[in-house]
């Protein structure tokens, strides 16, 4: 019997369902360093950014991005799509650092480690009601319509105006 890759999260299950011999159990950790992450946590200071963080692919709808970012030029607000850059990681961390919103339009995700990211960095995640976030966000954080850039830039507006006033809980 060859030896068989599972997350540390499922390792326990694993073992104990007897799923595979815990002497040929590989454990892959989560792709996300906090420790690398942390350096680059800032004050409270935050800039008009809204971040877009996913693949260029149809499940995560760029284009919605896109047509949000072309139509809400005039409001003072910077749209930033990070696969449209050459970005380092550090230079990645530094943007999600000093972005106050990421948002995310994705029709499939497993966990939402770009998101995950940019809220362990002090982003505000504007995220759908469905997939993987209702487990992990606050109501607050979630868009029912999410094809709906109206209802998107009302809530983002929204904690740009909260943010400054208060720093704000995810859960």
């Amino acid at each position: 019997m060859s030896s068989e890759l599972f997350t540390s999260h499922k390792k326990n299950d694993v073992i104990k369902k007897r799923i595979v011999d815990k002497n040929k159990l590989i454990v892959s950790y989560l792709p996300v360093n906090v420790k690398n992450m942390a350096k680059f946590k800032t004050s409270d200071l935050k800039e008009n950014i809204v971040v877009f963080c996913a693949r260029n692919v149809d499940e995560k709808q760029p284009w919605l991005f896109r047509q949000m970012r072309d139509n809400l030029r005039d409001n003072n607000i910077q749209f930033i799509n990070t696969l449209e850059h050459n970005f380092s990681k550090k230079e990645y961390y530094e943007l999600l650092a000093k972005s106050k919103v990421v948002v995310s339009f994705a029709l499939q995700e497993n966990f939402g480690f770009s998101i995950a990211e940019a809220v362990y960095l002090g982003c505000v995640p504007v995220i759908p009601n469905r997939l993987v976030y209702p487990e992990f966000y606050s109501k607050k954080y979630l868009v029912l319509k999410q094809n709906s850039i109206k209802l998107i830039f009302i809530k983002i507006m929204f904690f740009f105006t909260y943010y400054v006033r208060n720093r704000i809980s995810y859960y």
